[in-house]
This record gives C-alpha cells, sequence and structure tokens, in this order.
C-alpha cells in the first residue's frame, strides 16, 4: 500500500486561510477514492487432507501490474464492460512457499490495481466460477497441494470477485 500512487487534482479550487474553496469563495468538499482492492485470503488445510497431502504453495494470479486513475476499458458480449484491458501487463501477487507459507498461518492480505474482468449469466452455480467460465484475465488464487511421496500434485483454482457467483469483478476501492 506504501508504494501505490495517488493524485489530487483540483481544477478550479484555491486554498485560502488553509481552507479550499472554489473560485466563488465557496467551501469546497473532497471526496478521495482509494486506487486499490483491498484482497483477504484465508485457507485451512484439513486434518484428512494432512494425513496423505501437504499444502506447498498458496499464490496469487493474473494481478494486473499497473494502477490506473482513468483505465482504459473493453468490452466483450460474454462478460460485458472490463477494465483494464487483457493487453495490460500481469504478475503474480504473492507466491507463499516454505517458511513464507507457514509464517502466513493461513491468511493474506494484498492490496492490488481494480481488475474488473465482468459478470456472466451463465454463471448461475459456484461451480461455475472455474477457469472454462472465467475470462483469461481474471485473478484466481491457485493452492498447490503434494502427496506425501510427491508423486502426486493437485492445482485447487478460486476465482476471485464480486459476492454474486457470476462476478469476476474486482474494483478499486473495496475489500
Amino acid at each position: 500500500i506504501n508504494d501505490m500512487p495517488y493524485l489530487l487534482y483540483l481544477p478550479k479550487v484555491k486554498i485560502v486561510s488553509g481552507k479550499l474553496v472554489s473560485p466563488e469563495g465557496t467551501d469546497v468538499r473532497l471526496l478521495l477514492k482509494r486506487l486499490a482492492v483491498g484482497v483477504s485470503i484465508d485457507w485451512t488445510f484439513s486434518d484428512e487432507m494432512k494425513a496423505n497431502y501437504t499444502l506447498s504453495e498458496v499464490r496469487l494470479m493474473q494481478v494486473p501490474k499497473d494502477y490506473r486513475i482513468l483505465p482504459k476499458t473493453e468490452y466483450e458480449t460474454t462478460f460485458g464492460t472490463m477494465y483494464p484491458t487483457s493487453e495490460s501487463e500481469v504478475v503474480d501477487g504473492f507466491r507463499l512457499k516454505g517458511e513464507e507459507l507457514v509464517s502466513a498461518k493461513g491468511s493474506q492480505t494484498f492490496w492490488m490495481p481494480a481488475n474488473a474482468r465482468g459478470t456472466r449469466n451463465d454463471v448461475n452455480y459456484p461451480t461455475y466460477r472455474n477457469k472454462n467460465y472465467a475470462h483469461s484475465a481474471a485473478t484466481y488464487v491457485e493452492f498447490v497441494v503434494n502427496n506425501k511421496d510427491e508423486k502426486e500434485r493437485l492445482l485447487y483454482r478460486a476465482y476471485l470477485g464480486g459476492n454474486p457467483t457470476n462476478d469476476f469483478n474486482l474494483l478499486e476501492n473495496t475489500n
């Protein structure tokens, strides 16, 4: 959050005696909006799973690289209006493994740029919120699980978004 840029653009506003006023001399109030999305992820690895498997990595994937004050939007019939554009660069939000994973104690909080990936009307059940239905640039969390003898690896993926099952939007100024 310390690296998140802030910009205060106040056209036709001046400071008089330490107060913001309009050219007409009236008081001007500011509405500040955070450009970031607060993402908190909590997970529990059950005792039944621990008997035969180990959680080896937790990673947040497909995070937009840059904050944008006025993001460029695009439209796709299936998802509606989205931003930033699909051509925008994405990075890994985090990859927790080894000591970092142990010290996280089943929880991680991360601030990231908005990633609005739209809604899909045909995603009407939680099991449909998967790779087959999500936009290719949608943000997701992936859990990497290995069996005890390291011969089998399982990947569990959870797509993030709003509360409705069909909402893949991570919007600015929200948690």
